[in-house]
């Protein structure tokens, strides 16, 4: 993953609105935008951005629609050939990732 300045780009769609009862919730400054093969989400309050890659983006997008990280290790199991283990703890920390960069807050119930 790159972390590197946002730019203004009126073209990019608003991430989900704060408002969610899931595991996290993604900030309305937040903002994902298609560039070829690759996801940019992009904090435009910090400035911070990142590339996701395909399965980065799968993942990205399950957190933000999921109940619990065990909802996205089990989704993410089903669609590729990894240890479930391994798999769970690099959700964990993609996850701690996001929120260390302001992408995603999780939702402490």
């Amino acid at each position: 993953m790159e972390s590197v300045s946002a730019t203004d780009n009126p073209g990019a769609a608003m991430a989900e609105k704060p408002e969610h009862d899931g595991l996290v919730t993604v900030p309305s400054d937040v903002i994902l935008q298609e560039l070829g093969d690759e996801i940019v989400v992009a904090n435009l309050e910090t400035g911070v951005y990142f590339a996701l890659n395909e399965v980065a983006a799968r993942t990205w997008a399950l957190l933000r629609d999921a109940p619990s990280i065990d909802a996205v290790v089990l989704a993410l199991l089903d669609e590729y050939e990894v240890d479930k283990t391994m798999l769970k703890a690099d959700v964990e920390a993609l996850l701690q990732q996001f929120q260390s960069y302001g992408l995603m807050h999780i939702n402490h119930a």
